[in-house]
């Protein structure tokens, strides 16, 4: 079972197979005061950016861990770059599908001049920091 937050709720399946398909590498491992969700200051919970859940932590234990986790300075940075551009660029493009089959002509994708630097202009003319294009 999922809780409103999305977080498995201690004791049910979904919680015990979340606890054991994550092989153990794949978490650094916290320093201990941050593996139990404790800080320094009268048992408050201290800001990291991972933490360790045990398969014996309580419901109430996980939510306290949850609670002190914060960004890391990769996902800070990221944050910072403020406007991302996704630009799909596909068979779609040509179909005017919003899903395709698999199945479409190749022929289809035919594409007779395709103007990168105008986008790119465009994007940048609009403020955008990142640009992520699909093909």
């Amino acid at each position: 079972m999922i809780s409103r937050r999305g977080l498995p709720v201690a004791g049910t399946a979904v919680a015990a197979a979340s606890v054991s398909a994550a092989p153990a590498a794949a978490v650094p491992a916290a320093p201990a005061d941050a593996a139990a969700g404790l800080g320094s200051a009268g048992g408050r919970a201290r800001p990291v950016s991972v933490v360790a859940v045990d398969p014996a932590d309580t419901a109430q234990e996980i939510i306290a861990k949850a609670a002190a986790i914060v960004p890391g300075p990769p996902q800070v940075a990221w944050h910072t770059r403020e406007i991302t551009v996704f630009t799909h660029f596909g068979m779609n493009t040509f179909t005017g599908r919003e899903w395709g089959s698999g199945c479409e002509d190749e022929a289809t994708f035919a594409p007779s001049e395709v103007g990168i630097d105008q986008w790119m202009q465009a994007y940048r003319a609009a403020g955008m920091k990142q640009v992520m294009l699909t093909a």
